[in-house]
């Protein structure tokens, strides 16, 4: 986080995390809000940086161009694998 902490404001950083279902998402008796299980690293690492971009991927088919071009802009990527 210290490396995180220390790019200059105006640095952007990309958090690439897969798509999944959260536990228990699809049961009739539970009900849960989050609905992206990775929300709150990203608003925890905006704690630390203010320009963070969570950007999703599919594990089946993994980074696309879209996810190439978020790189080439990023001073720092964080990647999720499950």
């Amino acid at each position: 986080l210290a490396q995180l902490r220390n790019l200059p404001s105006s640095a952007l950083i990309v958090l690439f995390t897969p798509i999944t279902v959260p536990t228990g998402f699809m049961k009739a008796d539970k009900h849960t809000d989050q609905i992206d299980p990775f929300q709150h690293l990203g608003i925890l690492l905006s704690r630390e940086h203010r320009r963070i971009r969570h950007v999703p991927y599919i594990n089946t088919i993994g980074l696309t161009e879209a996810h190439v071009a978020w790189m080439q802009q990023a001073a720092a990527v964080v990647t999720v694998s499950c």
